[in-house]
């Protein structure tokens, strides 16, 4: 794929970003929804976590913050593309550059380094001062 064709115009990079974040999250998200939700399959009912069907209001708070992930998700994207064409990342499209070995354990050492990330952020959420001085959104959800 040329990347020097969409580099100039930044909408179409955004426009992408948007549309692969909302697929990604219409397809894993929504089909569970529909599986267990709608679709009524008597089979996956033993998986989930909360027996009753999630309040009308409580779909549309999470399509709510899903929609904001999405922005966040494809602003990010947006960002690291153009770093990236601008020459300001390490970022590289040839596994032979670095070799096979490289490229398994940048896997590996960025999932663990993910994994902490969120495990000691969540945690720093869930202390005494952060849950006395949170927000918790709008008004009908808190």
């Amino acid at each position: 794929m040329n990347l020097n064709i969409i580099s100039d115009q930044w909408w179409l990079v955004a426009l992408t970003a948007v549309v692969l974040a909302a697929a990604r999250y219409g397809i894993f998200a929504g089909s569970t929804y529909f599986f267990f939700y709608k679709a009524g399959l008597r089979s996956l009912q033993r998986f989930k976590i909360q027996p009753r069907p999630p309040r009308r209001r409580q779909v549309q708070h999470e399509l709510l913050y899903s929609l904001t992930t999405i922005g966040v998700f494809s602003l990010i994207g947006t960002s690291v593309f153009w770093l990236y064409k601008n020459g300001y990342t390490t970022i590289y499209l040839d596994v032979y550059e670095h070799g096979w070995i490289y490229f398994f354990t940048s896997i590996v050492v960025m999932i663990l380094l993910h994994d902490a990330y969120f495990y000691w952020t969540h945690r720093l959420l869930h202390t005494p001062w952060f849950m006395k001085h949170h927000s918790c959104g709008a008004p009908p959800f808190c």
